[in-house]
């Protein structure tokens, strides 16, 4: 974090503000457990340790937004479009929502945002907007062409594959019973 980040811009703008506010008082609270001597250096060192996710979230979503100036590097690039699929997956996801939120409220590093159940679940979660995105026109468009590709087969989800299983007519992946 630059040093005059606490005279320019915090985090706190980002919503991070009573998560870092906590998190400056226990640095605070530390530092003061070890005396007075050169107080402020040390508190200031240690607060900006603590508080560097914050600041990394902070300037990363700041350069999400087109109309912010500044050089945007391959890892701000990648990290931005998935934190933007990930947000579309969180809309119907409680799973991902809920980890997004702890993310942003510091109470998980946001390397937790990209494990693979989470990133699975993101893919999945954006799968399924494009497919509600898709108007049901272009949806049964798709499920012919699964039909015509799978020569005879029907699809396994959706009103068509509901209609034809209640009338008896299986998929060659469904199992009799």
């Amino acid at each position: 974090m630059p040093e005059h980040a606490y005279a320019t811009r915090t985090p706190s703008a980002e919503t991070q503000g009573m998560s870092v506010a906590a998190m400056e008082a226990m640095e605070l609270r530390d530092c003061l457990r070890r005396g007075d001597r050169d107080l402020a250096r040390r508190f200031f060192r240690a607060a900006a340790k603590r508080i560097d996710v914050a600041w990394q979230l902070a300037v990363g979503a700041d350069l999400a937004l087109p109309q912010v100036e500044g050089p945007r590097p391959r890892s701000v690039r990648l990290v931005n479009s998935y934190v933007r699929r990930l947000l579309i997956a969180a809309e119907r996801d409680p799973v991902v929502a809920t980890r997004f939120v702890r993310v942003s409220a510091l109470l998980e590093k946001p390397a937790r945002l990209m494990t693979p159940p989470i990133a699975a679940r993101v893919i999945a979660g954006n799968r399924r907007a494009r497919h509600l995105a898709a108007g049901p026109s272009e949806r049964a468009r798709h499920e012919r062409r699964q039909v015509v590709a799978g020569a005879g087969s029907i699809p396994v989800s959706g009103a068509g594959a509901t209609a034809l299983g209640a009338a008896g007519v299986r998929s060659r992946r469904q199992p009799r019973g």
